[in-house]
């Protein structure tokens, strides 16, 4: 029985590689090569090199129509080459690779010698024209350059279309999740995906996500219609592309620190009708410290963070009994790691584990209350585990196989303010 049912695996896993949804999540290079003529080019080698490639180049040949395919590439810029004997090198430099995204890249080869080369700088294509799915790409450079609440849900609040449960101004509700909405659905509907693998749980019916070190993520892509078949769901498909270091070490760090005295407000001439209190934020500070680098050099790399935030409200009329304020306290910390080894030239394997323990105490106080964390939620660790080894069997086979967790437990070694 455990021999049919482990072959009936197999079979199933080698089905769903082959098949082209699967391999959405990864971004790709394709084109055709030409002569001045306009005749299809076989033969030619194509290489894409980049310094997000681990193995730093990827190499394929064009088949008897010209066409070429370079799948399973990182996001990242890339160079790509196409030589010939007897014709000139074709060079393509400086091309953004986002992720999900097939770009497609032509060449026009010209009869030459290898000291002739032809090489286009800077252009990079701008639409998919392989795919119907509305996808927008939030890559690093525009989120650290918003300034948003240094969550997820804030990011994609940025996405024409999609709507918020509830603002999060500066940090301010840092640790709870905001529900994301897209053409009038559920927010239930809403599916996450890391490096194209489901990390949603079934807590809340699917409702309640992760909460993810902003650190750790290269990019983020959110598609809003036209999604694949794989994703179950209609709302909006959420894939995070996690950071994987590199050959040379690096760090990036956010410190960031605020008080109510920074805060404005709008109140009018409500505090003379009645309004001892009204809601204000107490403090508000974020921390995130991050980096990577080789372990062995074309080989195996790693990149690990930690991130610390948490607010304090005061909520509007509340006191406790001592005549303070009442507040509503909120603290998330994540502690996040990530290896990828490249076994061989056409095999890599990467894991990431990430846990985050999130407090939240003095939920839903109002009026008078004795000052006591009995309002507390019990504090939760969420951990997210994901393995995944992809294997580049030719121009036209493309392996995966992955598995990813996401469990949700009580932390009771997390520490509660009250």
């Amino acid at each position: 029985m455990r021999y049919h049912i482990a072959h009936a695996v197999a079979f199933v896993s080698l089905i769903c590689c082959i098949l082209p949804g699967a391999a959405s999540a990864q971004s790709q290079i394709t084109g055709v090569v030409t002569d001045a003529s306009g005749a299809v080019l076989p033969g030619v080698t194509v290489e894409a090199s980049s310094p997000a490639l681990i193995e730093n180049v990827r190499t394929a040949v064009t088949d008897d129509q010209g066409r070429y395919a370079i799948p399973a590439l990182r996001p990242g810029t890339y160079k790509v080459t196409f030589t010939l004997p007897g014709f000139s090198p074709f060079v393509r430099d400086g091309m953004a690779l986002l992720a999900d995204f097939t770009a497609t890249v032509n060449a026009e080869l010209r009869v030459g010698s290898l000291e002739e080369t032809v090489t286009v700088s800077g252009e990079s294509p701008t639409v998919d024209v392989q795919s119907t799915q509305r996808t927008t790409v939030l890559d690093r450079e525009l989120l650290d350059a918003v300034p948003t609440g240094r969550t997820f849900f804030a990011a994609v609040a940025l996405v024409p279309g999609v709507t918020v449960s509830e603002p999060n101004v500066g940090g301010a509700k840092t640790s709870i999740n905001q529900r994301l909405y897209v053409h009038g659905g559920q927010p239930k509907d809403t599916t996450t995906d890391l490096d194209g693998m489901r990390i949603i749980t079934m807590s809340d019916g699917g409702g309640d996500q992760a909460d993810h070190n902003e650190a750790m993520t290269a990019e983020m892509t959110v598609q809003t219609s036209g999604l694949s078949a794989e994703v179950a769901r209609g709302g909006a498909h959420v894939n995070f592309i996690p950071k994987e270091g590199g050959n040379t070490f690096s760090s990036t760090n956010y410190f960031g620190y605020t008080t109510g005295g920074w805060q404005s407000n709008n109140l009018g001439d409500l505090l003379r009708r009645g309004l001892s209190q009204p809601d204000a934020t107490d403090y508000v500070y974020f921390a995130n410290v991050a980096g990577g680098g080789p372990i062995k050099r074309n080989a195996l790399w790693f990149y690990a963070s930690y991130q610390d935030n948490a607010n304090q409200n005061i909520v509007a009329n509340s006191f406790y009994r001592d005549g303070t304020p009442g507040t509503f306290d909120q603290r998330l910390t994540n502690r996040s790691v990530r290896l990828t080894w490249q076994v061989s030239p056409r095999n890599k394997i990467s894991g990431l584990v990430d846990d985050n323990d999130k407090m939240i105490d003095h939920e839903g106080i109002s009026g008078y209350t004795a000052g006591e964390a009995e309002n507390g939620r019990v504090p939760r660790r969420k951990r997210i585990l994901s393995v995944k080894w992809t294997s580049t069997v030719s121009n036209r086979l493309l392996f995966e196989a992955g598995a990813s967790s996401t469990r949700t437990m009580r932390n009771e070694n997390t520490s509660r303010e009250s």
